[in-house]
């Protein structure tokens, strides 16, 4: 039997709906702005995602550090021992992605068309928004498609 999570989320107004396995990947994307140094950054973000947001990162590290012209000409990424101050860069950025906006690989698309409404925002895209009093019914229509919930309201993930 499928297992989801589920939260009532307030920024969106919306329950969200997500598999055990997401929220794991987004701990550990979080997890990894908790870093003290630029190695123990690399070593927690995944690998394709550090492709394109260490970049970004390193340009700001060096714009805050103070190097030496030798050092800014030959270094590309901040050393692994180097302090990592970016642990705020996810409040205004839109990394990682909001869990909202993956909830529709969870809900079986019936179940989103009776009872969630789709939603469109300038910059992230569509997410499906399912209001508060349709829990019930949510609820009881995952089940009828084999799929168990469980309310965790203790999860502090910063972007349900």
């Amino acid at each position: 039997m499928k297992k989801l999570l589920y939260h009532y989320e307030m920024v969106y107004e919306s329950w969200v709906f997500i598999s055990e396995e997401q929220v794991e990947e987004q701990e550990r994307k979080y997890g990894a702005f908790l870093a003290d140094t630029w190695g123990e950054f690399r070593a927690r973000l995944p690998k394709e995602d550090y492709k394109w947001i260490g970049p970004i990162l390193a340009e700001n590290h060096f714009e805050r550090e103070d190097y030496t012209e030798e050092e800014l000409a030959t270094l590309t990424e901040p050393p692994d021992d180097a302090p990592f101050k970016q642990h705020e860069w996810h409040v205004w950025s839109e990394y990682p992605e909001f869990l909202i906006f993956f909830q529709h690989e969870n809900i079986p698309e019936d179940i989103l068309e009776k009872y969630a409404e789709k939603e469109l925002t300038m910059h992230d895209g569509e997410f499906y928004q399912f209001e508060e009093h349709v829990i019930d019914d949510v609820l009881r229509a995952l089940k009828e498609h084999g799929i168990e919930c469980e309310r965790r309201d203790d999860l502090e993930i910063a972007a349900w």
